[in-house]
């Protein structure tokens, strides 16, 4: 193959979040080594949604069903990835002399600290991301709500919940440690409001059941009893990762999260991390009441 046909093939099995990060990174690396890019989306249940559904982009995102994307010889970033090879690592694609390179992972392939090459490449991820565009039917009703409801100070908050109980229950961060941030986010802007986002109630990706009674909070109802009209959020047609619909109206919380003066999210979710990924704030960290920490970020 002439190296002028060299491809970089980027794909991910996992959510939403994790899928565009490494589809932007997968741009940066396409555009520094003059490969072609192909992105692989496989409809999952834990993002069955094509990347048609969400944007507008003319990007060459290939939907593939879940025996294609096990074919290729796949170079596995992730640490929880059974393919995940340690003697791989560290690994910098631009360097790869293979004609078809073919990248797999939950996160950004760049690694600044081991490639200094990759500092420039992290500019380009966080340009390229600024092009990602929601179709238009998503974006007229992100505009709408914001419009509608938000004033000149919002806070965003992020609570994960839905499959946390199963593969992290550390992470799980009490709703009261919410509570005190808002508290004070609506001390310091009394005329301020509360976007909310949740998968509170959601059901196991992978699992034909809903999850246990006992890990819903009904956390939308505890914001309105103590915050009433100073809480809003959108309404869902579904919860369930497995419904085109519930990656639909993620994507709408994401980009009104994304709108919101300060944040305060979910520590090892990737919904929190895109929420807040190149916009121009501070973090700090936020100690909760178990003594876990909740990411704060504040403009």
């Amino acid at each position: 193959m002439d190296q002028k046909d060299w491809k970089i093939v980027v794909g991910s099995e996992n959510g939403l979040c994790n899928r565009l990060k490494v589809i932007v990174s997968g741009m940066a690396f396409a555009k520094k080594s003059g490969r072609a890019l192909e992105c692989w989306w496989p409809r999952k249940p834990a993002c069955n949604c094509s990347f048609e559904d969400l944007f507008s982009n003319d990007l060459n995102v290939k939907n593939v069903s879940s025996e294609e994307f096990k074919s290729p010889k796949w170079i596995a970033f992730s640490h929880n990835d059974p393919l995940y090879d340690p003697n791989n690592f560290p690994f910098d694609p631009l360097s790869s002399k293979e004609s078809v390179l073919y990248l797999k992972g939950v996160n950004f392939f760049t690694n600044p600290p081991k490639f200094p090459a990759h500092k420039e490449l992290q500019q380009m991820e966080r340009h390229f991301f600024e092009t990602l565009t929601p179709k238009n039917s998503l974006l007229d009703q992100i505009n709408s709500f914001a419009e509608k409801n938000f004033v000149t100070k919002m806070l965003g908050m992020h609570i994960r919940r839905g499959d946390f109980f199963k593969y992290c229950p550390g992470k799980i961060v009490p709703t009261q440690s919410y509570f005190t941030y808002a508290d004070d986010f609506l001390k310091r802007n009394p005329s301020g409001k509360i976007f909310l986002s949740t998968d509170d109630g959601a059901p196991f990706p992978y699992c034909a059941h809903s999850i246990p009674s006992k890990n819903y909070e009904n956390i939308k109802k505890q914001f309105i009893k103590k915050y009433g009209e100073k809480v809003i959020f959108t309404s869902p047609r579904s919860i369930n990762r497995n419904d085109k619909e519930a990656i639909e109206d993620a994507l709408i919380d994401l980009y009104l999260l994304r709108k919101t003066d300060e944040f305060v999210g979910t520590k090892a979710s990737s919904f929190s991390g895109v929420a807040v990924f190149n916009r121009k704030v501070n973090k700090i960290s936020f100690p909760s009441n178990d003594a876990l920490d909740v990411l704060v970020l504040k403009k």
